[in-house]
C-alpha cells in the first residue's frame, strides 16, 4: 500500500504507467532514507499522509478528482505542499527535481519513464546502461 498513488487509493481502477512512476518515486525516496516516505495504515491514512506532505489537491488543479469514487473534499484536511528536502535530505538538486516529477499527485503531470531515464539526475549513467531500458 505504501507505493500506491493517490489516484489508485481514491478508487481509480484503470492501470496506466503513471502508477508505476509513482511507485518508483516512493521507492527512490525510501532508498535515499532507509524508510518509507508514506507509511500508511490503510487506504485513507495513506492518502492523508500523501496529502500532508505533497499538499491536498483541488478540483481546479486536478479535475479528474471528481471521477474518483473515493474523493470527498470533506474527508481530507487542506494541506499546503511541504518541502520534500525535509523528508529526503540527502538528495542533490537534480535528485529532488526527479523525485518531485515522479511524485506528482495528478497522474498526467508525472514524468514518463522515458523522460525519467533522460533526466539530468542520471547524466553520469553510461549510455550503455540507459540503452538497456529503451525500446
Amino acid at each position: 500500500m505504501w507505493y500506491r498513488p493517490p489516484d489508485v487509493l481514491l478508487g481509480n481502477k484503470e492501470y496506466e504507467a503513471t502508477i508505476d512512476v509513482w511507485s518508483i518515486g516512493c521507492i527512490f525516496a525510501e532508498m535515499c532514507t532507509g524508510k518509507a516516505l508514506f507509511a500508511g495504515l490503510n487506504d485513507d491514512n495513506q492518502t492523508k499522509q500523501i496529502f500532508r506532505i505533497l499538499g491536498t489537491p483541488s478540483v481546479k488543479d486536478y479535475p479528474g478528482l471528481l471521477d474518483l469514487p473515493g474523493w470527498d473534499p470533506e474527508k481530507f484536511e487542506q494541506h499546503q505542499p511541504q518541502d520534500l528536502k525535509q523528508y529526503v535530505p540527502n538528495l542533490d538538486d537534480n535528485g529532488f527535481d526527479l523525485l518531485t516529477k515522479l511524485l506528482m499527485i495528478q497522474p498526467d503531470k508525472r514524468i514518463t519513464l522515458p523522460e525519467a531515464l533522460e533526466h539530468k539526475y542520471f547524466a553520469d549513467l553510461p549510455d550503455k546502461v540507459k540503452n538497456l531500458y529503451k525500446k
